[in-house]
């Protein structure tokens, strides 16, 4: 048996001739979702000077999702290694991530800055170019004076770099008071994910049932038939 879900979130049960249905007990379920929540760490900003730091450059296909190498962004067109469509350079999508060794009064910490932060970054800095090599981002990087990270959990929310007493700021902590905060938008996605889920789990069971009452029927039929055969002989 295979489940399949198409477009519309419908889902499909296929069978063959010898695939068997056993008639199972309902299984119980929360009459409701546990509300419960989880306590917010405090942000840490800590300022100081990048020594060291690694910076990987990855292009994506948006029609087959594959990673490509041997990737020239400097050339016009590029040919997918999985698809084999060529397309302009600009249709892949370009992930690029990177890791600081930042040092300052609190001693010495290695910490990942992910996409979304080096891209916004390099965003406000109209510096999006940078991204056709990564020796261009690690120099501009190693080029601050200062910088400013705010942390949680390990985890970089918030960048900003000085270059002559003025700040740039790249943050995906950004219009927090109005989103909530992180964990808050998590639980969220988690209980629509739940409710989702149980939803597809209804029209699952509601199927299997129609299933095992059609078939049900059929045995009754052929039963019912034979008796009847039986009789006239």
């Amino acid at each position: 048996m295979c489940l399949q879900g198409n477009m519309h979130h419908a889902f499909f049960l296929k069978s063959s001739h010898s695939t068997e249905i056993e008639e199972v007990k309902d299984i119980s379920l929360p009459s409701r979702l546990e509300d419960f929540r989880v306590e917010e760490d405090v942000l840490n900003t800590i300022v100081g000077e990048i020594n060291a730091v690694e910076v990987t450059i990855s292009r994506r296909c948006r029609k087959c999702q594959a990673w490509q190498v041997d990737f020239n962004p400097k050339g016009n067109f590029h040919r997918c290694r999985r698809c084999a469509l060529l397309q302009k350079y600009q249709q892949y999508e370009c992930i690029v991530k990177g890791k600081v060794s930042i040092a300052g009064n609190f001693g010495e910490e290695d910490l990942n800055l992910s996409n979304s932060v080096l891209k916004r970054y390099l965003t406000d800095e109209k510096l999006l170019h940078l991204l056709e090599d990564n020796q261009d981002v690690k120099e501009l990087l190693l080029s601050l004076e200062k910088c400013k990270i705010k942390i949680q959990n390990s985890i970089v929310f918030w960048f900003a770099g000085e270059n002559g007493n003025r700040y740039s700021y790249s943050s995906i902590y950004r219009g927090r008071r109005g989103a909530g905060s992180v964990q808050q938008n998590i639980l969220k996605q988690l209980k629509i994910q739940m409710k989702v889920k149980y939803l597809q789990f209804l029209r699952i069971k509601r199927w299997l049932l129609q299933q095992l009452w059609t078939k049900m029927q059929i045995q009754w039929m052929t039963r019912l038939l034979l008796q009847c055969r039986l009789r006239k002989k």
